[in-house]
């Protein structure tokens, strides 16, 4: 009887979150697209293929070098020894998490050593992150925060807390830092997996001081004929310095006083006001005196902060955001092999942006967790109401009998699973419409989704509710490819 209880309350759990999703899109009107028909062969489904040589972090020493001695140390706990031992060609790769995070920190590393990128930093903002990196011999540095305790610093920040906007200022005080040691530096977030290494393609812009990635929809790569020019193997930056809201999650910043000047400002702002949020700052920064002007020579790179710093626009189809890459799979639609993916764009925090990676075959933070595979486990093939992927003014309704029903075969194989005692491998679920935050004619506005599409995870479960539970009951549809499966 409990076993039957369980099963009925997470069918209900499922019906509930399905039915929110409607409610989101209660005011949607649907635009008609068809469904678009990808080739399997092409580049961008080569990079979200799984890669075996990715299995296992690289050897490595004890980072016993990295132990804080009399050297000089910047306000953020680095020294300009380590940045210099640590950089290559003049360039280094900085991220910083806490041990909430270990996990990503693994996945961050393990993508780069697949790479044979070496030159990477990632800073530890509470001891225990500290010591675990430094055990499996990862160049790192007790980084710490100004301003959130030392036991809040080890938790889930969780996006828009006030300990979110105290670490956003930890991080923006890093990025001053860097700018300061005479190296550049690509700083990234935690939860971005590189897919390739983007320093060349960096160094394709010389007069660059920063580059800087969107929450931009579409690329817009050759909108100017003067770009073709600048293009190296058809890749390129977008045609103006701001060509979109900038994210702070991919960021790269030469070593000039340029940059020091506006990271400097911006710290100074962030310090003055606590309720300023540092990604909008930047913004605020760049596009004062003006921004939006094409480039002079078609390069893409131009002047913003009132013409004190030259910047230019990543591509979204090459330096991704959650929704170019896991809801539009934009590489794929255009045929392009991408540079990073950044797990934004999602609804289920944490817990999300993980399941997120795994259904692309892109996580490889599980190297430490061999119970991850060693279960058994149940899959099974979904049957899909033909009727319901027809456009129109009921597109709300269809899209709501099209995931209930695909719910209700859920519920069916949860009930089989428990009573054998096997772990569901979810399969891949099929959306009428996409998932926003605010009223919405079908999609995301200005993206490039085709409806209907094979949606997200976390378009149709609350993975967040589960807290631990989820990956007990739970495997993503790409479980069966996972880069790590024995």
């Amino acid at each position: 009887m409990a076993r039957w209880t369980r099963a009925r309350a997470t069918r209900a759990r499922a019906i509930g979150l399905a039915i929110a999703i409607v409610v989101a899109a209660a005011r949607c009107v649907a635009r008609g697209d068809a469904a678009r028909d990808l080739s399997d062969g092409n580049r961008g489904r080569d990079a979200r293929a799984p890669r075996a040589h990715a299995r296992a972090l690289r050897a490595r020493a004890p980072a016993g070098a990295s132990t804080a001695t009399h050297r000089e140390h910047l306000s953020t706990g680095i020294s300009k020894e380590l940045v210099d031992r640590v950089a290559v060609d003049g360039a280094v790769i900085v991220t910083w998490a806490n041990m909430h995070y270990y996990d990503f920190a693994l996945n961050f590393l393990s993508h780069l050593d697949a790479l044979e990128v070496t030159n990477y930093l990632i800073g530890a903002m509470d001891e225990e992150l500290y010591a675990a990196l430094r055990k499996i011999g990862v160049n790192t540095w007790l980084m710490g925060s100004k301003s959130i305790d030392a036991d809040a610093v080890k938790k889930d920040f969780g996006w828009g807390s006030k300990n979110f906007h105290k670490m956003g200022r930890d991080k923006i005080r890093l990025i001053h830092d860097f700018t300061k040691t005479g190296v550049d530096v690509l700083i990234s977030d935690i939860d971005v997996a590189w897919l390739r290494n983007p320093i060349p393609f960096f160094r394709r812009y010389p007069k660059a001081d920063i580059l800087v990635s969107t929450d931009n929809l579409q690329n817009r790569t050759h909108q100017d004929a003067r770009q073709i020019s600048h293009m190296v193997d058809g890749e390129g930056l977008e045609s103006t310095p701001c060509a979109g809201t900038v994210n702070i999650g991919m960021m790269w910043f030469r070593a000039t006083e340029a940059s020091q000047q506006l990271t400097g400002e911006w710290v100074r702002n962030l310090e003055k006001d606590e309720k300023i949020w540092d990604q909008a700052e930047f913004n605020t920064l760049v596009q004062r005196g003006g921004c939006g002007t094409p480039s002079p020579d078609g390069s893409g790179v131009g002047s913003a902060y009132e013409g004190k710093v030259q910047m230019g626009t990543l591509p979204v189809a090459l330096f991704n955001n959650g929704h170019t890459y896991f809801t539009q799979r934009l590489p794929e639609l255009i045929n392009v092999n991408p540079y990073a993916m950044h797990a934004t764009f999602q609804y289920d925090g944490t817990p999300g942006k993980r399941n997120r990676m795994r259904e692309a075959n892109q996580w490889l933070g599980d190297r430490d967790d061999p119970s991850y595979f060693d279960q058994k486990f149940l899959s099974y093939t979904p049957r899909v109401l033909s009727d319901t992927l027809k456009q129109g003014e009921h597109v709300v309704l269809e899209h709501m009998r099209l995931v209930q029903h695909q719910i209700a075969q859920l519920y069916e194989a949860v009930a089989i699973a428990k009573n054998l005692g096997r772990v569901v491998i979810l399969p891949p679920f099929f959306c009428g419409l996409d998932r926003v935050w605010f009223p919405h004619a079908g999609r995301f506005p200005g993206s490039m989704l085709g409806l209907p599409f094979i949606c997200p995870g976390d378009h149709v479960m609350g993975m967040e509710s589960y807290g631990g539970d989820f990956m007990k009951e739970y495997r993503e549809y790409a479980f069966l490819g996972h880069p790590h499966m024995p």
